[in-house]
């Protein structure tokens, strides 16, 4: 179980990429500066111009960070140092302040649920360990060398380390199902919006290939009519992982109704995009067969016109007797080829 929840797939958008990312980063910015500013308002006769100058200064580096470097050239990974750099920031005003008025180590849940809302598994449990490894480490200063840095004791220290733990871990899980259709596993229609979305304003920004398939099983009313409903989850379910071995590590699947699925196709270009989905068919299960409909993005169109253009696509290869592929015609006459004509399932299952 640990190992599936370590290795669930990134949300599309870190807190510093894609559309919406000051909405996304806001309401943790203004904590943070308000608890910043009541800090040294209540710390003003204790502290040093030198004290304040850093505290200033570091949470103007943070800022300067997210709004200048170009995160969306970063590896999403890379956003971990914004949520570790402010758990480093806490400490030094922690350290700071000990052992004054107001105790700033509570700050950390902030960095903790940024991390856990907008970062994948493994980046959110880096920044949770890190924030963790803080707060026991101050307390365990504090013990051995008397140096007042720590919580008020180890009562305290256990409450923090557990809250930080669970804050992770119910927030990833939250969000996990927010996002995942529950019958197969695979991701949702909410998911699929997000990532597409994501993908479409990236793919605008560094231009490259970019396709999207309309999946649905042929027949699947007749199927459960015939085997029954749990027979018909079971199909839905096994087709969903049949498929997903068939497809390239950056590309993505999800549910987006009752027997129909979407696929999209990163960086695939007209042949890759027929091979992956016609390794696809010929992955369905049961003996059973799909209709395919498939659109590649013409460089202008937003996500809804490139997935009514599969979708045209998709009832198309119904309306022609199912169990094969249909192309979608190009959007606009400058827009390049399309990706071939009708390939039929049959063949492909041949091949």
């Amino acid at each position: 179980m640990l190992g599936g929840f370590l290795t669930l797939a990134p949300p599309p958008n870190g807190p510093a990429q894609g559309p919406g990312r000051t909405a996304r980063v806001m309401p943790f910015a203004l904590v943070g500066a308000a608890t910043v500013a009541v800090f040294i308002s209540v710390n003003w006769p204790t502290l040093d111009p030198a004290e304040v100058i850093g505290i200033l200064g570091g949470g103007l580096g943070l800022a300067l960070a997210w709004a200048l470097l170009p995160w969306d050239r970063l590896p999403h990974a890379a956003q971990s140092l914004l949520p570790m750099g402010s758990v480093a920031l806490i400490v030094g005003m922690q350290v700071l302040v000990a052992p004054r008025d107001i105790d700033p180590a509570a700050l950390m849940l902030l960095p903790v649920l940024w991390s856990a809302l907008y970062s994948t598994a493994r980046e959110a449990a880096a920044v949770t360990v890190l924030a963790v490894s803080c707060v026991l480490g101050m307390q365990v200063t504090e013990e051995v060398f008397g140096s007042s840095i720590g919580l008020t004791g180890w009562t305290e220290a256990t409450a923090m380390v557990g809250g930080l733990v669970l804050l992770t871990w119910f927030t990833v899980r939250a969000r996990t199902h927010a996002r995942t259709d529950s019958l197969t596993g695979i991701a949702n229609r909410r998911a699929w919006d997000d990532v597409l979305g994501l993908e479409i304003e990236r793919v605008r920004r560094h231009p490259g290939p970019l396709a999207v398939a309309l999946i649905d099983l042929d027949n699947f009313k007749r199927f459960n009519d015939a085997f029954g409903h749990p027979q018909g989850d079971r199909h839905l379910a096994e087709s969903a992982a049949a498929w997903a071995r068939c497809l390239r590590g950056n590309d993505h699947l999800a549910r987006v109704g009752g027997e129909e699925f979407a696929v999209l196709l990163v960086g695939a270009d007209r042949a890759t995009a027929r091979a992956v989905l016609q390794r696809l068919a010929c992955a369905t299960p049961n003996e059973q067969t799909c209709s395919i409909g498939v659109a590649q993005w013409d460089g202008r169109e937003d996500a809804a016109a490139l997935m009514a253009r599969a979708d045209d696509a998709l009832y198309a290869a119904k309306a022609a007797g199912r169990d094969r592929i249909v192309i979608a015609h190009p959007a606009t006459n400058d827009a390049g080829p399309p990706m071939g004509g009708p390939v039929i399932g049959t063949e492909a299952r041949a091949a």
